[in-house]
């Protein structure tokens, strides 16, 4: 075969491949890669008002969203890694949370909500059986 039916074989291939890729795709996938980026995250967890910075990384291939979390302020605390996805299952988002000591925390409920300011509302709610606050958050792009 020559070598330039072979290449153009193989540029149809993956022209194919990348197009049932995004054709794959759900509206949750896309709302998870729109939050992709660095964050400035307010509100409050509990009781007690908190303040991070953020930066959230998409994983394609895997499906969900990585958001790692420094507090921000003059006590920098411990960081936080939080891993969101949507599951089909439930037909929502759910969230993971990561502390630094390792320990886990999850699966909890997420809903985002984008403002016409660009904000986005988080509302993150553990289950009851977890005994964990909820949490009302802002992301706002930093």
């Amino acid at each position: 075969m020559n070598t330039s039916i072979r290449v153009a074989l193989i540029l149809m291939l993956a022209f194919f491949t990348a197009y049932g890729h995004a054709a794959a795709r759900s509206p949750a996938d896309a709302q998870l890669v729109r939050l992709a980026g660095a964050w400035h995250v307010v509100g409050r967890m509990a009781e007690e008002q908190v303040s991070y910075v953020a930066t959230a990384s998409y994983s394609v291939a895997r499906r969900y969203l990585r958001f790692d979390l420094t507090r921000d302020g003059p006590h920098p605390g411990p960081p936080l890694t939080w891993i969101v996805g949507f599951d089909a299952h439930r037909d929502s988002f759910v969230c993971f949370e990561i502390g630094a000591d390792g320990c886990a925390l999850g699966p909890m409920a997420v809903r985002f909500s984008e403002r016409a300011d660009g904000v986005v509302d988080v509302e993150i709610e553990p289950e009851a059986s977890a005994g964990a606050p909820s949490r009302r958050l802002e992301l706002r792009r930093a």
